[in-house]
């Protein structure tokens, strides 16, 4: 299946702290000493749920507990508890006939919506439990304990059936007080935690939580990756799939697929990187799935919903598509995108839905940016000088960018701000300028554009220098050396870092003929470091020397002598 996401039991990895408690559990219930009959494990979304309550069966298998997986949908929300006391009826097969004979066999649907009295989930509850009292003798009289383990719980609170979280939690109370040989274990994501009912949870149920991955444990699960799959993943660019999944498992599932599915043969090294990151890093699931502009309609306008569902109807009305409607659909489910169910559609991976919704979010910030960039330009090109407030909205977008990575985004502001402080520039609004042009490089810097903040920071530095500004050419030299020393080129850092040397010398001589002591020492001292950066030991001692003569603090002057004494002098390398 093609851009399929990668996904087995076989690649669980970590959750030691989870899986040692449930076990734990396990054995205390075996063993009696643990009264709880269920659990709830929570987590954000892409924390790998899923999977977790998987080799939770599969714990529970070893220890020879009966286990049902069973994972909530929108069409099976109204029939759920109906469904779930049929399958414990079914533990005891003798006994079906005669359940079905009575009218307690057949549940009616789930009570709907938050007014529904206490009355009606009362009767609810004992209907849910009339007539169990003989398929828990059997159970016991058979040694046998039965595990439920219901995903995506959060369902009953999209399609507003609060109330279920009131009935599951009064059931498994029940559960607990006559001892049934029953277990119930759901999973949530944070979000919808706020449904349940939270008086005594903890006393009730046992709490189990997930929270990111470590580096190892994700190192792990590549290399996992590699052995399913027959593959190599290079060491460089196992490293980076490790940042760009930022602890989040299915963000590195998903990456991990993209690339698998983008390789030429069977080693993932650093030019089918070069080919995927960007898709990877900015979580682009259009490139990801190679989708085309009638698959991404339907997408966006399930996405632009409150929660992860949409009905076919719904969905049919709003959405403008030359093509059969259920052909695009069908693509869809093929590249695991989209579940369809009856009237409903949604989305496979809560994780991908809230992607996209994201998506949809970053074009909002795009445009809100532009905006603000324009109005912005627009005042410094009449000559005036920033507005403040459009510049701290264009901080606080900028920190959202960051926040989710709309690397673009962030390229597009930069840009802007190098564009602007140029024209500043020229209306000699140099402190402005100066401004404009560090955020432009710290946004490169941010996003890992490292060359293209050198190069900025080494050509402001000239046009600051011409423009007779050497505070803030020095600035620009130190940083662009700094920023050319990331990127390995040697040559560049040692010129920028002996041009900004020059520069603090000069400043620290105009300080030391007036004897302010303090400024001299600064300046000499930032001169120094750079002229060593710059491997200019004759410079650097002769700095030394000058502040040691110029400097009426001994204490200051002893720093120079230390400092001096550090100096190693090589012999200068042929070009």
């Amino acid at each position: 299946m093609e851009n399929a996401i990668i996904s087995n039991i076989e690649l669980f990895t970590g959750r030691t702290d989870e899986i040692n408690r449930f076990r734990d559990f396990l054995t205390k219930i075996k063993t009696g000493s643990e009264e709880k009959r269920g659990g709830i494990l929570s987590s954000e979304r892409g924390m790998g749920k899923s999977l977790t309550l998987m080799k939770f069966q599969e714990l529970a298998q070893i220890e020879r507990f009966q286990t049902i997986y069973k994972t909530i949908t929108p069409g099976t929300v109204e029939s759920f508890f109906a469904d779930l006391k049929s399958q414990i009826v079914a533990l005891v097969p003798e006994k079906k006939k005669r359940f079905s004979k009575k009218a307690d066999f057949d549940m009616l649907p789930l009570p709907k919506g938050t007014t529904t009295t206490s009355e009606v989930l009362s009767e609810y509850i004992d209907e849910f439990f009339r007539g169990l009292d003989d398929v828990q003798e059997k159970l016991e009289s058979q040694k046998t304990w039965a595990m439920f383990l219901v995903d995506d719980t959060e369902f009953f609170a999209i399609r507003d059936f609060e109330n279920a979280y009131h009935i599951l939690i009064e059931i498994l109370k029940e559960l607990k007080e006559k001892k049934y040989n029953i277990i119930i274990i759901f999973s949530i994501t944070d979000e919808f935690m706020k449904y349940i009912p939270s008086q005594n949870l903890e006393s009730n149920l046992e709490m189990f939580s997930l929270g990111k991955m470590s580096s190892k444990e994700a190192e792990i699960f590549l290399k996992r990756v590699e052995t399913k799959n027959e593959i190599t993943i290079s060491k460089d660019v196992k490293e980076k799939l490790i940042r760009a999944g930022r602890g989040v498992p299915f963000v590195l599932t998903l990456a991990t697929s993209y690339l698998y599915e983008n390789r030429e043969n069977a080693s993932i090294e650093e030019n089918v990187w070069n080919k995927c990151k960007d898709a990877i890093l900015n979580e682009n699931i259009v490139d990801i799935f190679d989708l085309h502009d009638e698959e991404l309609k339907i997408l966006e306008n399930i996405a632009s919903r409150k929660e992860n569902l949409d009905t076919l109807s719904e969905l049919e009305a709003t959405s403008d598509l030359k093509n059969d409607i259920s052909t695009i659909l069908n693509d869809l489910q093929e590249k695991q995108l989209l579940v369809v169910e009856n009237t409903f559609v949604y989305f496979s991976s809560k994780f991908l839905f809230q992607t996209l919704k994201r998506t949809s979010e970053r074009l909002n910030i795009f445009g809100r940016a532009n905006i603000l960039l324009d109005l912005f330009k627009e005042s410094i090109g009449a000559g005036k000088r920033p507005d403040t407030p459009i510049k701290e909205k264009l901080d606080e977008l900028t920190n959202i960018a960051f926040a989710q990575r709309e690397t673009p985004i962030l390229t597009e502001i930069a840009e802007s701000y190098s564009t602007m402080g140029e024209a500043l520039m020229e209306h000699e609004m140099f402190y402005e300028a100066f401004v404009l042009f560090s955020n432009a490089t710290e946004i490169f810097e941010k996003i890992e554009d490292f060359e293209r903040a050198a190069l900025l920071c080494d050509e402001m530095a000239k046009r600051f220098s011409k423009a007779k500004k050497p505070y803030y050419a020095r600035k620009f030299l130190a940083n662009g050396s700094r920023l050319y020393d990331k990127i390995g080129s040697e040559w560049k850092r040692n010129a920028l870092s002996r041009n900004a040397a020059m520069l603090y010398e000069e400043a620290g001589d105009v300080y030391a003929a007036e004897s302010f002591d303090a400024f001299t020492r600064l300046f000499y001292r930032r001169a120094y470091s750079l002229y060593k950066t710059a491997n200019e030991g004759a410079r650097a001692k002769k700095v030394c020397q000058k502040a040691r003569e110029s400097i009426n603090n001994e204490l200051y002057r002893k720093e120079f002598d230390k400092l001096a004494k550090k100096i190693v002098i090589e012999p200068k390398k042929e070009n």
